[in-house]
């Protein structure tokens, strides 16, 4: 007796968020994992692991999301975390210039060396601070634009967008077409020759 296998097809995607210390790399990752905000958060060090799975198009997406440290002294570590990541997300507080300044930095860092051809994503956090916002959402789009990125704003506090910010990635990783599985009946026997 045989039967075809039901299995979908899953794809392990290796995902690092950077950013400078405090944009809320953590807070993101709590709020996609857990749909949970805690308003007081150690600082992370060196890097956490969590995983996201998704379904799309028939097949099992697995994110395994790399959260790193922001702070200064930990920036040399980050290539060890990137440098064989499928995609990068740029995170900055959109009530922070110098956080919105230093996306350049990583950005040109991941181009220097980072993988070729990864997703690379622009996240403003902290959306829902709209009267503290320093970076319009004009700006931080144009900037996307300019440096061939993929822009969205997220609040890690009320939720808003972070589903759709690592669904949106998941639909630009590159899904290998589905392989067939070649059948075999293993209840006729052999075909004799000679």
């Amino acid at each position: 007796m045989s039967q075809k296998s039901n299995l979908i097809p899953e794809h392990k995607f290796k995902v690092v968020l950077l950013g400078n210390t405090g944009v809320g790399k953590t807070c993101l990752i709590t709020q996609l994992i857990f749909q949970t905000f805690q308003d007081k958060f150690i600082t992370s060090v060196g890097a956490t692991f969590y995983t996201y799975e998704k379904i799309l198009q028939q097949n099992k997406i697995k994110l395994e999301i790399w959260d790193t440290a922001g702070q200064e002294r930990y920036h040399s570590l980050a290539p060890i975390y990137y440098r064989d990541a499928h995609a990068a997300v740029i995170i900055f507080d959109i009530t922070e210039r110098s956080s919105f300044d230093s996306a350049l930095e990583w950005i040109e860092e991941l181009f220097r060396q980072g993988p070729p051809n990864s997703i690379l994503m622009l996240a403003g956090n902290k959306s829902d601070l709209t009267e503290e916002r320093q970076i319009s959402f004009e700006e931080a789009e144009q900037f996307s634009i300019d440096h061939s990125l993929l822009y969205v704003e997220t609040s890690a506090k009320t939720g808003s967008n972070v589903k759709e910010l690592f669904d949106l990635l998941c639909q630009k990783l590159p899904i290998s077409p589905k392989q067939e599985i070649p059948h075999i009946d293993l209840e006729k026997p052999p075909k004799k020759c000679c």
